[in-house]
């Protein structure tokens, strides 16, 4: 019989990594990870949220020069940036083996501000999407990404250690679809819709993205205050 905990992954074996290596090339020519949202950059909004579950945090930056005014300590990775997140991934990958005691890596990029600070828990804590094929033991090895209200975002997921050979590959024959890689080793998807709204995980890639975004982050600021 399954049980829900064999499949829970421990948040003191986890490092995360907020990507923001990118080129912005929606964004006017403009960095989106130091767009200011609410007087935050879209970045550090990213790593307060990571920061808030697990350490340590690395950003991976790609060429950009990131000086951050956060309350989260944080290590930058640079790499060349040509081939996209996953290379981003792999140095993150790389980084833990080779720093760390840790297993895992959880990922999420540097343009989703409203992703809820719990996400994280939520994916090591929910039980995967398994089939009659899958053992105990390999749900709680498998790597995981976030649906929410039927949408997949793998850019919110945690890859293990054990999945450098497979980005590696990924890498070398030029399949750099974050999706692809997820699927070929074998990862679960965590719904946890009943936890977050529909845009809880909105990518900010364009400036009138960002327009909204503001707009949303007033309402909810409004919301908050008492009457």
């Amino acid at each position: 019989m399954h049980t829900t905990h064999h499949s829970r992954i421990d948040l003191s074996s986890v490092t995360g990594l907020i990507l923001a290596g990118g080129k912005s090339t929606r964004m006017a020519g403009q960095n989106k990870a130091q767009k200011l949202l609410g007087g935050k950059t879209l970045l550090a909004h990213s790593c307060d949220i990571l920061a808030s579950s697990v350490s340590p945090l690395l950003i991976s930056s790609g060429r950009h020069d990131y000086t951050l005014a956060s309350e989260a300590p944080y290590i930058t990775l640079a790499d060349r940036a040509e081939l996209g997140p996953l290379e981003g991934i792999l140095a993150g990958l790389t980084w833990v083996k080779n720093n760390t005691p840790h297993r895992w890596l959880a990922v999420m990029p540097c343009d989703a501000p409203f992703t809820p600070t719990n996400w994280l828990t939520l994916l090591c804590a929910e039980r995967p999407c398994w089939s009659p094929m899958d053992t105990d033991a390999t749900i709680a090895l498998a790597p995981r990404y976030v649906r929410c209200h039927d949408t997949d975002h793998y850019a919110h997921a945690l890859w293990p250690v054990d999945a450098i050979p497979a980005v590696a590959h990924a890498l070398k024959t030029h399949r750099l679809a974050i999706r692809q890689v997820l699927k070929a080793i074998q990862a679960k998807a965590i719904d946890i819709s009943s936890h977050c709204e529909p845009e809880s995980f909105l990518n900010i890639n364009k400036l009138e993205d960002l327009v909204k975004a503001e707009h949303n982050l007033a309402c909810k600021s409004l919301k908050k205050q008492p009457k």
